[in-house]
């Protein structure tokens, strides 16, 4: 059983990509962090890249200071040392790829694939050859664009999973497996069955309870989530559990894992600040999915990788290691 923390080198998924890996990435908070992965059980950091590496395919994309191959391979050697494997994410999400620069415009064509192709097999080669290579594939669809979005660009329906199963291929013609968030599954449940099946590695991702007991008023959301706060009133919620998306996830996670045969590996965080969101995580795979299709669990405390974000990322490790112990043993 694997445990895992998502660390942020790029924050080019959310931000305009003209920036300094400096601005969301802090050498005294790498520093800091990786005496602690041993400390709470960590053996798998799945470092969203982005466009903060030095691409020698695509240099364009890569921003000011990013990593250079040199640099990655001393953090590979020196991770592997204390027993980390380091495993890249490099999200394609349309919601989440202001990273590819220019080529985020230029979604589903063939210079994109193009591009794409070329940036996963230069990622495979400079992480020396993972298990895994993430590639995102979250929240790309209506309720996940706003207002002052000038221009919305996303996949929907069947070119969403022509690209998916490209970028899946992909993938696995490089030797790696392919790592998905949940979301394509439930988009459209039967088309993922039919065109991608079991050829990725899924994170469930569930931020809030799944047990009655520690389900979250939507009162408690006024102060810091706000706007989720407005969304859950007007659909008439008690409780943030009651979301439809919410309440599908409980409704169908676990029969899919048995009847599909998905291999998961779920993902809790702090980020809604729903406190007994790590053990809930732990508790509810385990009790309902088969061991051999559970590859691990990990947090993702979504925040930079900065000293100021140092005691979320601990916070989030804590409730992760404590719910292992619990569930699992020493």
């Amino acid at each position: 059983m694997k445990t895992a923390v998502l660390i942020h080198l790029s924050h080019g998924m959310w931000k305009k990509k003209d920036a300094d890996i400096y601005e969301s990435f802090e050498e005294a908070a790498w520093e800091a962090i990786l005496p602690l992965l041993n400390e709470y059980g960590v053996d798998t950091v799945l470092l969203d890249v982005g466009d903060a590496v030095e691409y020698k395919s695509h240099p364009e994309i890569s921003i000011k200071n990013a990593w250079s191959r040199e640099r990655v391979k001393k953090e590979l050697a020196r991770c592997r040392d204390m027993g980390i494997t380091v495993i890249p994410k490099i999200n394609f999400s349309a919601g989440h790829d202001i990273w590819l620069g220019r080529y985020e415009r230029m979604l589903s064509t063939p210079e994109y694939y193009e591009v794409c192709r070329d940036l996963i097999n230069e990622v495979y080669e400079m992480f020396e050859q993972p298990a895994y290579i993430h590639l995102g594939m979250d929240e790309e669809g209506d309720e996940h664009y706003y207002g002052d979005d000038a221009l919305v660009l996303y996949r929907r329906k069947n070119l969403l999973f022509k690209d998916l199963r490209f970028l899946v291929d992909t993938v696995k013609e490089t030797g790696a497996t392919p790592w998905l968030w949940m979301d394509p599954l439930f988009v459209d449940t039967e088309k993922y069955k039919t065109e991608i099946g079991t050829d990725a590695l899924l994170s469930p991702w569930y931020y809030y309870g799944l047990y009655p007991e520690h389900f979250k008023p939507i009162e408690e959301l006024k102060e810091h989530f706000l706007a989720t706060y407005e969304d859950f009133k007007r659909l008439g919620m008690t409780y943030a559990e009651d979301h439809p998306v919410y309440v599908e996830f409980r409704e169908k996670i676990l029969p899919l894992a048995a009847d599909a045969g998905y291999a998961y590996f779920p993902c809790a965080s702090r980020y809604f600040e729903s406190w007994n969101n790590a053990d809930d995580m732990v508790r509810y795979f385990k009790e309902g999915m088969a061991e051999e299709k559970l590859i691990g669990f990990m947090t993702a405390p979504w925040k930079p990788m900065t000293m100021q974000y140092l005691e979320t990322y601990k916070e989030n490790l804590a409730d992760l290691a404590a719910a292992i112990k619990k569930y699992y043993g020493a």
